[in-house]
């Protein structure tokens, strides 16, 4: 298998999110998840945003709906270098950029960009997005990329099932035990 040297851009698409027009509230309050920094990004999947978009909200910013499993990289402020994936075709505002779930792992294992996490080094106002699509990265051909893909897909699946799961158990445990 031979390794290459690429950018994110050759295997899969880059976006930076957008914000549609806050100043139209009707474009804000159904039930398309919004991602943005200020959401809890300790989970590594996004169970549940601060905002939604309606249709119309959808429509201004459509070029930037994510698909299911998308990696989705905090670019700017405190949260820089955080992590999530989506669970559900999602929205972001331009705090993130996504790309391929293999690359996200290749990622964090090698911490590259995750040095900043948390703004521990004291810079709150880095923006990485340009960094994403020009940093060279070594990563198998496309096709086996493709492969672990569709292998993982299902595991990614059961897990966000299984975490949401989790999360009504706890919620009802709580609950219990507060009565």
């Amino acid at each position: 298998m031979e390794l290459k040297k690429i950018h994110m851009s050759d295997i899969g698409k880059v976006v930076t999110g957008k914000t549609p027009r806050t100043s139209i509230v009707e474009n804000y309050g159904d039930d398309i998840p919004f991602l943005t920094p200020s959401d809890d990004l300790s989970y590594k999947s996004v169970p549940k945003t601060g905002k939604t978009l309606t249709e119309q909200g959808l429509k201004e910013v459509k070029n930037c709906l994510l698909p299911p499993y998308s990696v989705c990289v905090s670019c700017i402020g405190s949260d820089l270098g955080k992590v999530v994936m989506t669970s559900e075709p999602t929205i972001t505002n331009q705090g993130f950029s996504a790309f391929f779930f293999l690359l996200w792992q290749y990622l964090y294992d090698k911490k590259v960009m995750f040095v900043y996490e948390n703004g521990s080094n004291g810079l709150k106002n880095l923006n990485i997005n340009s960094l994403i699509e020009r940093e060279l990265f070594v990563i198998p051909p496309k096709d086996v990329i493709s492969r672990f893909n569709l292998a993982v897909a299902p595991l990614l699946s059961k897990k966000q099932t299984n975490g949401v799961e989790v999360a009504r158990l706890t919620s009802l445990r709580n609950t219990s035990f507060r009565n």
